[in-house]
């Protein structure tokens, strides 16, 4: 194979519960990862130049790619950070990998054509009537009956088209939200709904700004307090809580 290339496992690849953009980061840190040991020192304004994503989407990534084990960051202040690749923290069973199978597809029987037709249109037209009155409960109870993941419908948040989708999105993974079933997930979201609305015209490097300056302090803060201190100097608050 000619050119340069990185190695990515199927692991990061193939895992659900990493976005779009996880993995894209981790494509870019592999691009830069020692042989050997495993460390690289990318700055922000090179990881971004070569996944065309924003800061912001990158330090969402970045802390995902950490709580799932598959990298480790040593953070220097003012310094460029060095990222650690790790062995990937779970095996995934290559057999079963979306394409393939181990198993040969049984054969249907050959279906009974000597059903009387008379019979049949009245079983047709009942089967039909009776679909129709329970189509709207098969509806309802689907949803219920899906298995729920949290960090999947996190990620569909972050991923998300709505502005005020997204940015609940990136506000619950950074302040590391979890939740047992759907219908807590689902009153949550409906709760946030309004708060956000206040944070749409903002970008989502400045919303991330005060969200570190927020998780730096020492009481509760939600996206109320995030909007609170949106148009703040942040600098200058800094400088002032230093002196105090």
């Amino acid at each position: 194979m000619r050119g340069r290339f990185a190695w990515v496992s199927y692991e990061v690849l193939e895992d659900e519960d990493l976005t779009s953009s996880d993995k894209v980061v981790y494509m870019v840190l592999s691009r830069f990862a020692d042989n050997e040991t495993q460390e690289c020192y990318p700055s922000f304004g090179k990881i971004r130049k070569l996944s065309g994503l924003t800061d912001t989407t990158i330090s969402t990534s970045i802390k995902h790619l950490e709580e799932k084990e598959y990298i480790e960051v040593s953070r220097n202040a003012g310094k460029v950070n060095m990222y650690q690749l790790n062995e990937p923290p779970k095996k995934l069973d290559y057999s079963k990998r979306i394409g393939t199978t181990t198993q040969k597809e049984e054969k249907l029987p050959p279906k009974n054509n000597s059903t009387n037709n008379t019979n049949s249109n009245n079983t047709n037209i009942n089967n039909t009537q009776s679909c129709d009155k329970s189509r709207e409960g098969t509806k309802s109870k689907l949803k219920e009956e899906l298995p729920f993941s949290c960090e999947q419908e996190l990620n569909k948040l972050v991923d998300s088209p709505r502005r005020d989708l997204h940015i609940i999105g990136i506000y619950w993974k950074y302040k590391n939200f979890k939740f047992e079933n759907r219908k807590q997930f689902e009153v949550s979201l409906k709760r946030e709904l309004k708060p956000v609305q206040n944070l749409i015209p903002y970008q989502d490097d400045r919303i991330f700004e005060v969200i570190d300056y927020l998780d730096e302090k020492n009481f509760k803060w939600t996206l109320e307090t995030v909007f609170k201190y949106i148009n703040e100097d942040l600098d200058e608050l800094k400088a002032k809580e230093k002196y105090k």
